[in-house]
């Protein structure tokens, strides 16, 4: 009976791990339609409001050059443990774990005094490890959502920073 339900359970890990989603491939300019807005915002509040952002987000900023236009930085993200990784940590590896950490970079071009351009690019970078070391897999984040999601934000902190002026 312990074998048969040991079968099962490695046979659900194979099967639902072999479950990837397939997302259309994007073309370069769906990509940079994606990660790139023109904001209402003069060049060094833009600026400034993302640093914000990002910084309210956790992350650390690397580098950050207003005269070359470009903000990088980075955050470690503990993922959460589903039932797959109990079940790998029990049955395969006891040492099984994965976590990531994700990059940012934004580039800004002042398009005129009153309208910037903002392009965002986000990459995760999985982190698996293991009995057998360390496997890293980067990811080009392409989600419409949490560009938006970021660029509204931005626009926010903005439109709060012109304010204050």
């Amino acid at each position: 009976m312990k074998k048969i339900l040991v079968g099962l359970l490695l046979g659900m890990i194979v099967l639902l791990g072999g479950c990837t989603s397939s997302q259309p491939k994007l073309s370069q300019m769906q990509i940079r339609e994606i990660t790139t807005k023109e904001l209402e915002g003069d060049y060094k509040t833009v600026f400034k409001a993302t640093m914000t952002i990002l910084q309210d987000q956790n992350y650390i900023i690397k580098n950050a050059d207003i005269e070359t236009g470009l903000i990088s930085c980075e955050k470690a993200v503990e993922k959460e443990t589903t039932t797959g990784d109990v079940l790998m940590i029990l049955f395969v590896d006891a040492r099984y774990g994965v976590n990531s950490k994700v990059n940012v970079s934004a580039t800004f071009t002042n398009l005129n005094k009153n309208v910037t351009r903002v392009r965002l690019n986000i990459q995760e970078t999985v982190i698996e490890k293991s009995s057998f070391g360390n496997d890293e897999k980067s990811i080009f984040v392409t989600d419409k959502v949490i560009y938006d999601s970021l660029f509204n934000q931005i626009t926010v902190e903005t439109e709060r920073l012109k304010a204050l002026k």
